[in-house]
C-alpha cells in the first residue's frame, strides 16, 4: 500500500469526524511539508503519514509542535498490533508520543477487504505559538493528492505560478512588471520575483514575445 493510499484512508477518517482537510502544506519553499492539515471549528490538526513507524515519522510530527493544536502520526499496523492477538506496543514509542503529546492512528485491513483507521493514542491539546500554518491554507491545497513525495503538492512557488498564469490569461500582452505588481507572490525582493517568475513561467501554459527590451506574456 502506497503512502498516497494510506493518506487517503486517513483523510476519509478525518472527514467523517468533521475535519476539513488540506494536503502537502508547506510554509516556505524547501521547508518541511505536512502530509495532512485539517481544520475544525478553528482548531488545527496535523497528521504525518508513512508506510513505517520510525524515527523519521516521529521527528516530522514533533516539528509541528507549537504550530498545530493536535498532532498525529499514522502508519499501517504491525503484527504485534493486530486485533485477535494479545496487543503489545513499543514502549519507547509510547513514551515518545506521550512526552510530546502526539496521537497515533493505526491503519489496518478489515474483514471486507477494505482498511480502517483506529486511534490508539489520543493527542494532547497544544497551544499554537504561531498561526503561520493556518494562514497559508488555501482552497487549492484541497485539490492535491495527499502523500505524494515529489509532485502534486501545493507550495508557495506553485501558488505564485498559478497566480501569474491566471493574470496572463486575464491580461494578454502584459509585462513582467504588470504581473509582479498585481499578484501575491512569495518572493521577498522585486528583482528576484521578476527573474524567477520569467524563468519558470515559460514552462507553464503561456507564450512569450519580446517587444523591444520588454517581454510580453500571452495565454496559450
Amino acid at each position: 500500500m502506497t503512502e498516497s493510499e494510506l493518506a487517503e484512508m486517513v483523510t476519509k477518517f478525518l472527514i467523517r469526524n468533521g475535519w476539513d482537510c488540506y494536503f502537502e502544506v508547506q510554509l516556505k519553499r524547501k521547508g518541511p511539508r505536512a502530509d495532512i492539515v485539517a481544520m475544525r471549528s478553528g482548531v488545527c490538526l496535523v497528521c504525518e503519514v508513512k508506510k513505517a513507524a520510525n524515527m523519521r515519522l516521529f521527528n516530522q510530527a514533533i516539528n509541528w509542535t507549537g504550530k498545530a493544536n493536535f498532532i498525529y502520526v499514522a502508519h499501517p499496523e504491525r503484527s504485534f498490533e493486530r486485533e485477535g492477538i494479545r496487543k503489545r506496543f513499543n514502549r519507547a514509542e509510547q513514551h515518545l508520543l506521550k512526552y510530546f503529546g502526539i496521537g497515533r492512528l493505526l491503519i489496518s485491513p478489515s474483514s471486507n477487504g477494505t482498511s480502517k483507521v483506529t486511534e490508539t493514542d489520543a493527542p494532547a491539546y497544544h497551544r499554537i505559538h504561531s498561526k503561520v500554518l493556518v494562514e497559508v491554507l488555501t482552497e487549492e491545497m484541497k485539490k492535491y493528492k495527499p502523500g505524494l513525495a515529489n509532485t502534486g503538492y501545493f507550495t508557495p512557488w506553485r501558488r505564485t505560478m498559478d497566480a501569474a498564469v491566471k493574470f496572463i490569461d486575464d491580461n494578454p500582452g502584459c509585462t513582467m512588471r504588470d504581473i509582479i505588481e498585481n499578484i501575491e507572490h512569495h518572493y521577498k525582493f522585486y528583482n528576484t520575483a521578476r527573474s524567477c517568475v520569467h524563468r519558470w513561467i515559460q514552462k507553464e501554459m503561456v507564450k512569450t514575445k519580446k517587444n523591444g527590451k520588454a517581454w510580453r506574456y500571452y495565454p496559450k
